[in-house]
C-alpha cells in the first residue's frame, strides 16, 4: 500500500551537480580579498579595467593605490614597464583574474584573514576600487545580485 501511494506522488525534478568551486556567476563588478593577500577579480571587473587600456595590450597591469582617509583601495591601469605595477592574472579554466597584493595590504596593515568581496567601480582619475567600509557585499546580497547587470 505504502509503495502504490509513494509511486503515486513522484516528482520529476530539474537537478544540478553543485561543483565545490562553483560560484553563482553575476554580472555585477565585484573584486575579492582572499586570504594571504590575494586579490580576485570577476569577469565584470577586469572589464572595468580591460576598458581602459589600450585594445592591443596583451596583459593589464595595475598599481595599487590605498586612501586611508575613506579606506578605499584603487587599481589604476598602467604601462607594463611602469615602475611598481602587478600584472593581472587570468585563473585557467576560470572566468576571474588574480593579482597578488600582499605586500601593499601588509604595509597598510589590512586584514587578510578571511574572504571578503566587495563591489568595484569607477573613481575618478580611471581608477578601479573598492571601498573597504561601504562596499562589502555580504552572502545574501550576492546571492541576490546573481544574474542582474552592473549599473
Amino acid at each position: 500500500m505504502i509503495n502504490e501511494f509513494a509511486r503515486a506522488i513522484v516528482t520529476i525534478m530539474a537537478f544540478e551537480v553543485f561543483r565545490r568551486r562553483s560560484r553563482p556567476v553575476s554580472g555585477q563588478p565585484t573584486i575579492g580579498l582572499q586570504n594571504r593577500g590575494t586579490l580576485s577579480l570577476n569577469a565584470a571587473a577586469f572589464k572595468l579595467l580591460a576598458d581602459m587600456v589600450q585594445p592591443t595590450d596583451a596583459k593589464i597591469f595595475v598599481q595599487f593605490l590605498y586612501d586611508p582617509e575613506k579606506r578605499v583601495i584603487g587599481l589604476r591601469p598602467v604601462p607594463p614597464e611602469t615602475s611598481d605595477s602587478y600584472p593581472v592574472r587570468k585563473q585557467p579554466a576560470s572566468e576571474s583574474y588574480l593579482l597578488t597584493g600582499r605586500g601593499f595590504l601588509s604595509y597598510y596593515g589590512l586584514d587578510t584573514t578571511g574572504i571578503r568581496r566587495y563591489r568595484a567601480r569607477v573613481f575618478e582619475g580611471g581608477v578601479v576600487g573598492f571601498s573597504l567600509v561601504d562596499d562589502e557585499v555580504d552572502r545574501k546580497e550576492e546571492d541576490g545580485m546573481k544574474g542582474k547587470a552592473s549599473t
